[in-house]
C-alpha cells in the first residue's frame, strides 16, 4: 500500500488512508465457467483478495454494472464489505459500464482520503462498454490521484443472447383473443 514516510501533512499519518469503489460486473456473461470457476465468482474472490490489503479507517463501496441506485454506500468494516460482496449474484438485468464509472468516478471525487483507487472486474462484453454519444470525458473527476485497476475476465468466446427490449403492441386485451409483442433480441 502506499504510505507517506517523513512528512507532515494535514490530516494524514504514516499510512494514507484510502477510498476504493469496487465495480462488479454482476451481469449473466459473468457466469461463463472456465477451468478456474465462474468469472464473476473469481472476481469474488479478487475483491476479496484486495481487501485484504486494506487497513482500519480505509473506505470502500461497491458498484454493481446491472443496477445504480442513487446512494451508494461507503463501508468502513472490512467484514461487514465481504460479506456484501459475497450476497452478490449474478443479475438478469444488464447496464453500461460507462454509467458504472461515472458513478465510481463521482463517488471518488468526494472522498476526503489521500489515496484513491477504483477497481473494474468485468469481462468486457462489446455490447456493455458504452454507446459513442454516451461516452463521458471524465478526466477532470478523476484527475491524476486516481488510480483504475481492470480485471478483465473475458478468456473465453462467448456467443450471448438477450432480450434488450419488449413492447406489448396490442392496445386493448379481451378475453380469448391475441395479444402482440414486439422483442428486440
Amino acid at each position: 500500500r502506499p504510505t507517506i514516510v517523513g512528512v507532515s501533512i494535514g490530516g494524514t499519518t504514516s499510512a494514507a488512508k484510502t477510498t476504493a469503489i469496487f465495480i462488479l460486473d454482476d451481469t449473466f456473461s459473468m457466469s461463463v465457467v472456465d477451468q478456474d470457476g465462474s468469472y464473476f465468482n473469481q472476481a469474488k474472490e479478487s475483491i476479496r483478495d484486495i481487501l485484504s490489503q486494506f487497513k482500519e479507517g480505509d473506505e470502500v463501496g461497491l458498484i454493481l454494472i446491472s443496477h445504480q441506485p442513487d446512494e451508494i454506500e461507503m463501508i468502513s468494516n472490512r467484514s461487514k464489505f465481504e460479506q456484501t460482496v459475497d450476497a452478490v449474484t449474478i443479475s438478469h438485468s444488464s447496464g453500461k459500464l460507462n454509467n458504472s464509472i461515472i458513478k465510481a468516478a463521482q463517488l471518488i471525487g468526494d472522498a476526503k482520503n489521500f489515496n484513491k483507487e477504483i477497481y473494474l472486474f468485468t469481462d468486457f462484453q462489446k455490447g456493455r462498454l458504452a454507446l459513442e454519444n454516451e461516452i463521458t470525458d471524465l478526466k477532470e473527476q478523476l484527475g491524476e490521484q486516481v488510480r483504475l485497476y481492470s480485471f478483465n475476465y473475458s478468456g473465453k468466446e462467448v456467443f450471448n443472447f438477450g432480450i434488450d427490449d419488449l413492447k406489448i403492441n396490442t392496445q386493448i386485451f379481451e378475453k380469448d383473443k391475441p395479444v402482440k409483442f414486439e422483442a428486440t433480441i
